[in-house]
């Protein structure tokens, strides 16, 4: 399975780089949300590009998937993030930290869910079936 860790790498690099909070849960908070995080993203990227892989064309719906799996991601982020903070009051440089992580993380969702490559790759199977099918009728004749 490939990883997709160089942005989770920068978000450990941030907050590293933030001053230490006077209330150490905050800290392990967002270390918590960082590793589950993790977790999280790397399952969602990885099933689109499994979506992809497995295309074929008896297997189309790449477009539906996709989306489909982008929207929960975004929703079990949306619920990650919020769960992490919850309880806590965050000094400034840790709201600032979660409140542009957070609206990177959206910006990214949002640029996967604006990519064509999935219609891209119905249309084409979809055309290949077609080609497949006359092929094979000419096959017969």
């Amino acid at each position: 399975m490939s990883s997709y860790g160089s942005r989770i790498d920068e978000l450990r690099d941030l907050l590293a780089q933030l001053p230490a909070p006077a209330n150490e849960r905050v800290n392990a908070a967002f270390v918590e949300l960082i590793d589950n995080y993790a977790i999280l993203r790397q399952c969602a990227l990885a099933d689109l590009v499994d979506y992809m892989a497995k295309a074929t064309a008896t297997n189309l719906g790449i477009q539906a998937k996709w989306r489909s799996r982008i929207e929960r991601f975004a929703s079990e982020r949306d619920q990650l993030f919020a769960y992490a903070v919850r309880d806590l009051a965050l000094p400034a440089g840790h709201q600032l930290y979660w409140d542009r992580a957070q609206r990177l993380e959206k910006e990214f969702t949002e640029t996967l869910l604006a990519v064509t490559t999935p219609q891209l790759m119905d249309e084409l199977l979809q055309h290949q079936g077609g080609l497949n099918k006359l092929i094979g009728g000419l096959d017969d004749f």
